[in-house]
């Protein structure tokens, strides 16, 4: 009998959540240990040493701390969690930053269902996952096609624009 895999789910949407959990429940390899409705909670969830995952589902855009947040958490206090982000954000500009933050997959949420399974195995196994889309935007990109702008946080372009920007 192969290891559990222990998954942690993050997301400000309950019902997103419990389908994810829906999904996951599918898998007799997978089981889910714990979920967190804001960033707050994660970072507190991951701070109780009685608690573990070994792969971290987060969302991006979530109350209190955003996922952003989060992976600079834990990048700067050196915590070695697999994340995989799963966001209805699907800009190339949101996947580099995750990606430079330590996370180790991406999934469009409105492929959600069809990656989340195998995404899950496939980082809890040291492996890097997107889904197609996110695939098929990063190849584009690595091989100099001009990839064009996906959605976006609105604090990450504002974030992203320079003063006179945001005046226009």
């Amino acid at each position: 009998m192969k290891k559990k895999i222990y998954v942690h789910v993050a997301d400000d949407h309950k019902i997103l959540i419990e389908g994810i959990i829906a999904v996951i429940n599918t898998d007799k390899e997978i089981e889910i240990k714990g979920c967190s409705l804001t960033g707050q909670e994660v970072i507190k969830w991951f701070a109780n040493k009685k608690n573990s995952a070994d792969v971290l589902i987060l969302d991006l855009t979530m109350p209190v701390l955003d996922g952003f947040e989060v992976l600079k958490h834990f990048k700067k206090n050196k915590i070695d969690q697999k994340v995989i982000v799963l966001s209805s954000y699907d800009d190339l500009k949101i996947v580099q930053e995750v990606l430079s933050l330590g996370c180790k997959g991406y999934i469009s949420k409105n492929s959600a269902g069809e990656h989340i399974v195998n995404a899950i195995k496939a980082v809890a196994n040291d492996e890097q996952y997107f889904s197609t889309d996110i695939q098929k935007m990063l190849l584009k990109s690595l091989s100099g096609q001009k990839v064009p702008s996906g959605k976006m946080p609105e604090k990450f372009l504002l974030d992203s624009l320079t003063e006179r920007e945001i005046e226009v």
